[in-house]
């Protein structure tokens, strides 16, 4: 890694200025804001770190409360292997998306200096190499997600089988993978969203005119979101925004609307998508016995790989968006899903008192727990 250049400046003389003039001072920040951060994120070359600045959360990989991934920006140690990655990005060091045995095992050889943080949303990155006469040399590549990390998420059910792991690798889209977890951070990389480019002028008063006709109701998954006007969405079904014919509009909470095909670039926050689900368990939505393709259309995505677990070790299909109570009934947490016979259920963020006999797991611990019944081939039932 480059090693920082430390600057001393004495600015006492600019301060006396300044004073004298009468004007406030201002803080002064050579380390740039957060938004220079962010853009620098999104580019190719990423942002170079030192490993006490990663933080693992969820399994997953944060940089100052951001979801990032991890790649190894030098590619020239050993023979030929810039020039094969700049030909077939899959030669190349994979880049990372979770916490998984492969970046442990750098870290203990004490190897993480060669790592770089990014958000790119084109999924591509800048390595560097040598040439034939030792000069340095760089290209935009796109490399591969490490299958290691696949596993260790269950992104997708990469842990059901090596063929199906690689396949999933092969098809692996950054934005998705982004916005299967965005509500477990404040925002998605911004080049993902288009704004508001494309729609009518009149959008604003078309959208609200179209969801008062629906009755504020979601017509994929029947929440009413009367009281919640903020969170129902109005969806073009063609995906071109002009076009605000009747046929082409759609009611949707915005949970609904975040899985339509092509809306990766949607965020909505934890706390939105556990409102959502708060009224359709409230409204009788979820309160009956669900099956696990309503379970994984109303739980979160972020909990989707536990969820895939849970189903093939065998358990019973859970109860989505569970009101945790204590022995008064009072309303302690919302549990992502809850299997009650067993009292063991899965939260995003653990209330600071659990109910006797229950255990509360975290995405991490549940996903650590299933491998581990996974390879002891034990069963709940």
């Amino acid at each position: 890694m480059r090693k920082p250049v430390n600057i001393q400046v004495d600015l006492s003389p600019l301060e006396a200025a300044v004073k004298q003039m009468g004007t406030a001072i201002q803080p002064f920040n050579l380390g740039g804001t957060k938004g220079d951060i962010v853009i620098e994120l999104e580019r190719a070359e990423g942002v170079e770190i030192k490993l006490e600045d990663l933080e693992v959360k969820q399994g997953l990989l944060h940089y100052r409360d951001m979801q990032v991934v991890l790649f190894i920006p030098d590619h020239s140690r050993w023979g030929g292997l810039f020039e094969r990655t700049v030909n077939d990005g899959s030669k190349g060091n994979k880049f990372h998306i979770g916490d998984c045995q492969k970046l442990e095992e750098m870290k203990r050889k004490d190897r993480f200096d060669r790592y770089a943080v990014s958000r790119n949303p084109d999924g591509k990155f800048k390595i560097y190499g040598s040439d034939s006469q030792k000069n340095e040399i760089s290209a935009i590549v796109k490399l591969n997600v490490c299958q290691y990390c696949l596993e260790l998420l269950n992104y997708k059910d990469a842990s059901e089988s090596s063929q199906h792991r690689r396949q999933v690798a092969q098809e692996f889209d950054i934005n998705e993978f982004f916005a299967n977890y965005s509500s477990l951070f404040k925002e998605l990389p911004r080049n993902t969203s288009n704004g508001k480019i494309g729609y009518s002028d009149d959008w604003k008063d078309i959208s609200a005119r179209t969801r008062e006709q629906a009755n504020y109701i979601c017509q994929s998954c029947k929440v009413n979101l009367s009281e919640q006007k903020s969170l129902l969405h109005v969806h073009h079904i063609n995906g071109i925004k002009s076009d605000n014919t009747f046929a082409n509009l759609l009611v949707l909470c915005a949970d609904c609307h975040r899985k339509q095909p092509c809306h990766e670039c949607m965020h909505v926050s934890h706390k939105d998508i556990q409102q959502i689900n708060r009224l359709r368990r409230e409204q009788g939505i979820t309160n009956c016995p669900l099956s696990w393709g309503e379970a994984f259309k109303y739980a979160d995505p972020a909990v989707h790989g536990a969820l895939s677990h849970s189903q093939r070790l065998g358990y019973k299909v859970p109860f989505v968006a569970y009101a945790l109570t204590d022995v008064h009934g009072h309303h302690i947490s919302d549990l992502e899903v809850a299997w009650t016979d067993l009292k063991e259920g899965i939260c995003i963020t653990k209330p600071a008192v659990v109910p006797a006999g229950w255990k509360l797991f975290s995405i991490e611990e549940a996903l650590h727990q299933a491998k581990g019944l996974h390879s002891q081939n034990q069963l709940p039932f």
